[in-house]
């Protein structure tokens, strides 16, 4: 099990880290097309969440580092820069939407003023390459708020509908929707996109804090085991030792010469030397009244 939560822990934040990547450089090349048009800073959360890949990236590197190496403090320190890297999704998930509802107002002067610059360069209108004609071809517009913006010049060709006949140079019809309003709901569906990303991505890191917290707890309880297992050791070593140690404790007085153990011979010999002096000390006596 615990295997199994290395191998999740590493392995899923380098693929978080990567898809970020994919999609925060898919969205900002996008946005790097026609989204210019659109100012206000609506490229910086894509901007954020492709640094915020490769960040995730480098964590994953310190998280396989104290796995590694069984360190709870590194492992500690991990779960931390996850944490601030969660702090940093959900403040970009909110900076998205907020970025989101003013999409439409801080477009319009920028936007407008593009466009009196493309129809003040007549050349510029049947320039194929030119940037309001790509964006009307491609996204299916026409001037910034409709076909009325070209009431006082030609309508250009990237206005028209294709024809079912490709070889039909007659322009049927023309583009009703105006270019301001593709540039900010294309805007918005990005925004909203960065935003819904990264609240899946903090998600997924929260697991990622459980399981790191998780093997910390598991590194903790198998040194206390193994420091319980040690102690246990050494006092079944006591344990064996201790009898060994007695044992010699009890022989040592019958082995010392100081202090004899005694026996029933001994006691036999000091009674009768204790009798033969005490005979003697009567004859002594019995003489000395006998030469008085």
């Amino acid at each position: 099990m615990t295997v199994l939560k290395e191998f999740l822990l590493d392995y899923f934040l380098q693929i978080s880290g990567v898809i970020l990547l994919i999609f925060g450089g898919y969205i900002l090349y996008n946005h790097l097309g026609y989204g210019l048009l659109v100012e206000g800073g609506a490229w910086g959360p894509s901007v954020v969440l492709l640094c915020l890949g490769i960040v995730t990236i480098l964590v994953s590197w310190m998280g396989w580092n104290a796995i590694a190496k069984r360190n709870r403090c590194h492992l500690y320190l991990f779960s931390t820069a996850l944490l601030g890297v969660i702090l940093i999704s959900i403040f970009i998930t909110g900076w998205s939407l907020a970025m989101r509802k003013d999409t439409h107002g801080s477009a319009i002067v920028p936007v407008e003023n593009s466009f009196q610059d493309f129809l003040s360069d007549a050349k510029s209108l049947n320039d194929h390459g030119h940037l309001w004609n790509r964006l009307q071809s491609e996204a299916q517009c026409c001037g910034v708020h409709g076909i009325t913006d070209y009431i006082r010049t030609s309508i250009p060709w990237s206005c028209c509908r294709r024809p079912d006949d490709p070889s039909d140079p007659r322009c049927v019809s023309s583009y009703q929707r105006g270019c301001l309003l593709a540039l900010t709901d294309e805007t918005r569906q990005r925004l909203l996109f960065v935003s819904v990303l990264a609240l899946i991505f903090a998600l997924c890191q929260v697991l990622g804090i459980f399981m790191a917290v998780q093997l910390a707890l598991l590194l903790r309880e198998h040194e206390q085991g193994g420091g319980d297992a040690e102690s246990r050791n050494n006092s079944s070593r006591n344990t064996e030792l201790l009898p060994f140690n007695t044992q010699q404790t009890s022989d040592s007085p019958s082995k010392s010469p100081s202090a004899p153990v005694p026996t029933m011979k001994h006691h036999h010999h000091t009674s009768s030397l204790h009798e033969s002096l005490h005979a003697d000390l009567k004859r002594a006596q019995a003489q000395r009244h006998s030469s008085s």
